[in-house]
């Protein structure tokens, strides 16, 4: 081997020392720091359109099901959503300017609308429902830059990198009580986030014996990311097609108020059960919630506390966890220093009755049994609006002096 040769040899090997060295050495970022980056990115941005694809896949008694959703979501601003959704064969819009929310089952003859005040995360999940819900809870929450949705994490750890549709990502899990989920984000910066991994079995571990269910994983991914994409203020209002009208009635999740509420009977978590029948007289807050939702955990320290301000006049909480681990529910429970009376919602029918879709759903019921008050989500207004609906129904519930 030439001198010339030997040295280019040489030279090019220590090139990779070098180069190795001097990767070794630039500290990884703290796990937390890189997904509150990509956060922070998604929610300051004008406009966002981007596609969404899910994929579950549940194991019960050896046999795998597995089943898909897709969505194309256009995001404006704080408050604009138009999204088109594809499950099987079955086709859904869902369009908002912030003030109105129109929800289309493509082919049906009528749609529905609604005026009431829903924060968007919540709206963006009103088509996840079953195994997608949870991963479209936690989506819809980290494009919103909500922070709890890592503060109430056990653990963040970085896994590792992987390629995924020809992007390098790096992956971080993501410990809760009632599921762990894996995050990919882009290499680049800022980080985009690239694909969702939620693994519900501890979710499910409690109800095994019962269901079957061994195992329950959904992916999303994310792709066609398009950041300050242009809109116009058409895609974000609903233009019923031709023999299409608006239902006489909104969805019935958001026409409870005035009405009777479904009398039910559950499980309590520490015991007993709870049978709402009995409990006309009083004033009944319910909170249909679950550990891995974002919003449920910020909401459920603001119900706790408004409502203890009302306990003596008559005001009880139930919290109704979606069909969760007991032994999940008490440790998320200590872990935040929250204790309010949790009934059990095995079969999902009470959630069904109450129009639960989306979650969080707070109900409050007058001691007549009356729906009074819905709210679906929580606003930056929340504990305000709790505090001024619960004052009105304990006032006009007091025996006239």
């Amino acid at each position: 081997m030439s001198i010339k040769r030997t040295l280019a040899v040489i030279v090019a090997a220590l090139a990779v020392v070098l180069s190795c060295t001097a990767r070794a050495q630039v500290p990884l970022q703290d796990p937390s720091a890189r997904l509150r980056a990509a956060m922070k990115n998604a929610a300051e941005l004008d406009s966002l359109g981007f596609t969404e694809s899910f994929k579950s896949q549940i194991v019960t008694n050896g046999k795998a099901r597995e089943s898909s959703l897709k969505g194309e979501v256009a995001l404006r601003k704080k408050d604009g959503l138009s999204c088109h959704f594809t499950e099987e064969r079955q086709e859904t819009r869902l369009v908002s300017n912030g003030t109105t929310h129109c929800l289309y089952i493509v082919g049906d003859k009528t749609y529905q609308s609604t005026d009431e005040p829903i924060p968007r995360p919540q709206l963006m999940v009103a088509v996840t429902a079953g195994p997608f819900g949870a991963p479209g809870s936690w989506l819809a929450s980290f494009l919103h830059d909500q922070t709890d949705l890592l503060d109430t994490a056990v653990s963040i750890e970085r896994k590792g990198e992987q390629n995924i549709g020809g992007t390098d990502c790096e992956g971080y899990s993501l410990a809760y009580p009632g599921s762990d989920v894996t995050a990919w984000l882009t290499r680049g910066d800022p980080p985009v986030l690239r694909r969702v991994e939620v693994d519900l079995k501890k979710s499910v571990q409690n109800h095994a014996q019962d269901s079957g269910i061994t195992a329950a994983n959904v992916q999303v991914d994310v792709t066609d990311w398009k950041p300050n994409v242009d809109t116009k203020d058409n895609q974000f209002v609903f233009s019923p097609p031709d023999g299409v009208e608006k239902a006489k009635e909104a969805p019935q999740e958001m026409s409870l108020e005035g009405k009777p509420a479904p009398d039910f009977e559950l499980a309590l978590l520490d015991g007993g059960t709870v049978k709402l029948s009995t409990l006309k007289g009083k004033t009944v807050v319910l909170d249909f919630w679950a550990t891995w939702c974002g919003p449920c955990r910020m909401a459920m320290p603001i119900i706790e506390k408004v409502t203890e301000e009302f306990a003596d006049k008559g005001v009880v909480l139930y919290a109704v966890n979606q069909q969760e681990e007991p032994e999940a529910i008490r440790k998320y429970l200590q872990s935040v220093k929250l204790n309010p009376k949790v009934a059990l919602e095995r079969e999902g029918k009470v959630s069904r009755d109450y129009g639960a879709r989306s979650i969080p759903s707070i109900i409050l019921i007058a001691p007549d049994g009356i729906i009074r008050k819905v709210f679906r989500g929580v606003s930056a207004q929340f504990e305000d609006e709790l505090r001024a609906a619960l004052s009105e129904i304990v006032k006009e519930a007091a025996p006239a002096k």
